[in-house]
């Protein structure tokens, strides 16, 4: 249900997160992600998870509008009787 650019900014942000900084927090460079590879393993993991995590919230909303457009049918004709 995600598109392809949501699913693209999940990793991006994911990403940004496992940035390589170096002791005073700042990345070494402002145009390239360094990430060492011992935490590649859990950046797939983390953004796997907020991608279930973004598809879960999206379902919800979605069941949550289809319940109330529901909800606004049965009120008309309720109204109406």
């Amino acid at each position: 249900m995600l598109a392809s650019i949501n699913i693209a900014d999940i990793i991006g942000r994911t990403i940004v997160d496992y940035d390589l900084k170096d002791e005073d927090g700042v990345s070494p460079t402002d145009d390239l992600y360094m990430i060492r590879s011992n935490q590649l393993d859990d950046l797939c993991t983390r953004a796997a998870l907020r991608i279930q995590h973004a598809e879960r919230r999206l379902r919800r909303r979605v069941e949550l509008e289809a319940e109330g457009q529901a909800d606004g049918e049965m009120t008309e004709d309720s109204d109406g009787c």
